[in-house]
């Protein structure tokens, strides 16, 4: 090699250095696609995938990464899977709001600017807001309905198969629910639950929230009692402040129908059996759907 096309090699290599210096950082600290919400997952158990075109060549089949440790963020059109048993607990501190997400879901982190949201192609979980702060709750949505929450808790399910989703309300501040099929929309309150069906069907009544409390331990931290007390407490700082307010707004409620009792007008659904109940061993697993 002439000393000519030593220092041309020299010079070539070090553009290229400086080329991927410049692009390493980019890739590893993409900005967030309009100004979206920082999504965290602060907990999970057991088998939990992500999709992600961020990430290439994971182990999974079909392009998903196994998740192996906590503190993995979502980014818009990331998808998130739990498998059975699992469960994946995820905070939207900068929107004051929470959702865990249920053994074998499937949901879509789908922000709008700068609000949240989660697209639930099946299964589902709680959704969780702190109705005193400025921000938005974030929106959910499923092929069968949109909900638009005010309040402070709810549930929502989607039987895939079935072609229907099922929302419960946990707190008193309304839900307003749009069907997708022919656009009406319904307003439900705490305890109150609606099954909305692909063909434009709807079935509302009521549910115990004591024993909805009792029967899923994704609920924990949201019910009246020391269980759920001494669940919050273990939380970190941050989730812990914002998990205690959410569940003042959850235990009132709960009181307060406790006090008032189911109405005698309308029809007690039957919920699915999310988890085995609530008992004193910890960790507490997810809950899930039929």
């Amino acid at each position: 090699m002439t000393k000519k096309t030593w220092i041309f090699s020299q010079k070539l290599i070090a553009s290229s250095l400086l080329v991927i210096s410049w692009i390493a950082p980019t890739l590893a600290q993409q900005p967030r696609e309009n100004n979206s919400p920082r999504v965290d997952i602060y907990n999970f158990e057991k088998r939990v995938v992500f999709h992600t075109p961020r990430i290439k060549n994971c182990e999974e089949e079909g392009n998903w990464c196994r998740l192996t440790s906590t503190g993995q963020d979502l980014q818009p059109g990331d998808w998130l899977k739990t498998h059975k048993n699992a469960m994946a607990k995820l905070s939207i501190l900068p929107q004051h709001a929470l959702y865990n997400q249920g053994q074998n879901s499937t949901s879509k982190f789908s922000p709008e600017k700068e609000r949240c949201g989660f697209l639930i192609d099946q299964g589902g979980g709680l959704a969780m807001h702190d109705s005193n702060s400025p921000t938005k709750s974030c929106k959910i949505e499923t092929s069968e309905v949109e909900l638009k929450p005010t309040g402070t808790a709810l549930f929502v399910w989607r039987r895939k198969q079935a072609q229907e989703t099922i929302v419960g309300v946990l707190s008193d501040g309304p839900i307003t629910v749009i069907n997708n099929q022919n656009g009406n929309t319904i307003e439900l309150g705490n305890g109150e639950v609606a099954v909305v069906s692909a063909d434009g069907g709807l079935q509302r009544g009521e549910f115990s929230l004591r024993r909805f409390y009792e029967d899923n331990r994704i609920a924990l931290g949201l019910g009246c009692g020391e269980r759920h007390e001494a669940y919050v407490n273990q939380q970190s700082t941050e989730i812990r402040e914002l998990l205690s307010k959410i569940r003042q707004e959850t235990c009132e409620a709960s009181r307060a129908q406790d006090e008032s009792g189911l109405s005698e007008l309308t029809t007690v659904i039957d919920l699915p059996t999310f988890t085995a109940p609530v008992d004193d061993g910890f960790p507490f697993p997810a809950f899930g759907g039929v």
